[in-house]
């Protein structure tokens, strides 16, 4: 065959190989379909949460007011923030977290109020604070974050008489106070006392490690018995708020963020970590998916059981806590 009559025939072979080169094989796997996280579960409407500070505008250390309103169905555990000192530029100089209060029926409404100061003029922006909500029904947790708020502070000026008011003349009180008065100041200073003392517990327990306040934490719950009752809520809610406070603890010591996660993405997470947790993988497990049979299939704790739960937690603790603290202990 003569070479003009093969020029055809070797265009022909080529196109016919690169057809097949770029034709997919039968016989290749399908590429694997994306995998997307389940979308969270939406908070029910109604839930919000609001942050005020006032007053926005003020000179350099003065005090001003922070306050951080969480409304939520009754019955939900709330976590507000705890342990702050710092936010940023801003000096945390007290902060108190109130106990959940029924604002209408079938509602709560928590509260956080810090005083904070600034040490320098200009524009500052307070970072966003967050709030961790838990259904003690289903088990559902979520992180409620506010918006960070703009701050205004303006040099002192030491010249300024502004401020500076004329003392009023005192006020001259004639006779003593009435018997029915003494019965109306005496209960409500009483009541002002309890309240400012409870108040200072609670900012001393906020400042306290977070091995010290998880370890008054199980305390607490194994005192209010919700463990022994023969109360169904009651279990469900003793379990969940030990899980709360075993991931608060681990989150605070270790750097972990578990109370977002499921118990199969903490556990996942626990696996890819190596360290002084490495033990208490196992049982952190079992304890997680004993929880979970209560808090979401019916399941009752036995005799015992919520001892022997919160043991495990307690264990935990006691062998992870920093080792300065380990060897105060002996």
């Amino acid at each position: 065959m003569r070479a003009p009559e093969l020029l055809p025939l070797l265009a022909s072979l080529l196109c016919a190989a690169a057809f097949a080169r770029e034709a997919p094989s039968d016989s290749a796997a399908p590429a694997p379909a994306p995998v997307f996280a389940p979308a969270p579960k939406p908070l029910p409407e109604g839930v919000s949460l609001t942050l005020e500070v006032e007053p926005s505008e003020l000179s350099i250390g003065d005090l001003f007011r922070v306050t951080l309103d969480v409304e939520c169905p009754a019955g939900w555990a709330v976590e507000m923030p705890h342990g702050v000192a710092q936010l940023g530029d801003f000096e945390v100089r007290r902060f108190v977290a109130d106990d959940p209060r029924i604002v209408r029926r079938g509602w709560q409404r928590a509260r956080w109020t810090g005083e904070l100061a600034l040490f320098g003029s200009g524009v500052f922006t307070l970072p966003a604070l967050s709030v961790v909500l838990a259904d003690t029904a289903s088990g559902d947790v979520w992180r409620l974050s506010s918006d960070p708020a703009v701050v205004a502070v303006v040099p002192r000026d030491l010249d300024s008489a502004a401020d500076i008011e004329a003392d009023e003349p005192p006020v001259e009180i004639s006779g003593g106070i009435p018997p029915w008065a003494w019965a109306i100041l005496l209960p409500a200073a009483a009541a002002l006392v309890a309240f400012l003392l409870r108040r200072r517990r609670l900012r001393l327990e906020a400042a306290l490690p977070p091995h010290v306040r998880c370890l008054r934490e199980i305390d607490r719950l194994l005192a209010r018995g919700d463990g022994s009752s023969d109360d169904q809520a009651r279990h469900n809610a003793f379990c969940l708020a030990l899980g709360l406070a075993l991931r608060g603890y681990l989150d605070e010591r270790f750097g972990t963020r578990t109370l977002e996660k499921t118990t199969r993405e903490l556990l996942d997470e626990l696996d890819a970590r190596s360290g002084e947790l490495e033990e208490w993988k196992g049982r952190i497990g079992e304890f997680c998916r004993r929880a979970d049979l209560v808090k979401f299939a019916g399941s009752r704790l036995a005799e015992g059981e919520a001892e022997a739960l919160a043991g495990v937690v307690r264990e935990l603790v006691e062998a992870t806590k920093p080792v300065e603290e380990k060897e105060k202990g002996r």
